[in-house]
């Protein structure tokens, strides 16, 4: 992506992109789309403490 503009077209078999500017192929995206929901569950179930100022950084802080 040379021109600087943002485009909605993703050359990769992968990439289900629809116009959200997601620019990561959809294995990946599913990978850390597990990590970040496996996260929630932990913090939901009280082993926040751990996570310090990150629970912030990633919204975990209800």
């Amino acid at each position: 992506m040379t021109s600087g503009k943002h485009h909605n077209v993703c050359p990769s078999p992968d990439c289900d992109n629809q116009g959200s500017g997601c620019m990561v192929d959809r294995p990946f995206r599913e990978a850390i789309d597990t990590f970040h929901n496996g996260l929630r569950q932990r913090i939901a179930k009280g082993e926040a403490e751990g996570y310090g100022p990150a629970r912030e950084m990633y919204g975990l802080v209800g």
